[in-house]
């Protein structure tokens, strides 16, 4: 950490709290509007365990078409993101270990299942309400 990064970190923290529950906000909104359209079934969403407290830096769907539900949010001009395609076990930096397709089966289908969606705290209500239909439609 450099001088410059410690000056910006320094005056950003002061606003660590109010970000983080933003997000929270944000999240509880997905959730809600999630369990509306009745996609409970069909759509894996983050959990929150009774006496934690999330800040969702980032929040992360599962299903099945993955890709193609990135797509069509793509075509939206929703941005999405994948952040782990290739299992840990699978990248070539751990290849020393010697691990191949089937060791671990449920990182393996997380990878092809996980979406991160929009979550930062100045996203708008009307924004979240059309990335979630927009997720709807596609489902449905």
């Amino acid at each position: 950490l450099d001088e410059l990064q410690a000056a910006i970190l320094r005056i950003k923290i002061k606003h660590l709290d109010k970000w983080n529950e933003a997000r929270r906000k944000n999240a509880q909104l997905y959730n809600s509007l999630f369990k509306g359209f009745g996609l409970d079934s069909r759509l894996g969403t983050p959990i929150e365990r009774q006496g934690c407290k999330h800040v969702y830096n980032i929040y992360n769907i599962r299903t099945k078409n993955r890709d193609g539900l990135k797509d069509y949010l793509a075509s939206k001009q929703v941005a999405t993101a994948v952040y782990y395609p290739i299992p840990l076990h699978l990248q070539k930096v751990y290849g020393s270990l010697g691990h191949k397709n089937g060791d671990f089966p449920n990182s393996e289908r997380a990878s092809v299942e996980v979406l991160a969606l929009p979550i930062f705290p100045e996203l708008r209500e009307d924004e979240i309400r059309f990335v979630a239909g927009s997720i709807s439609d596609f489902l449905k």
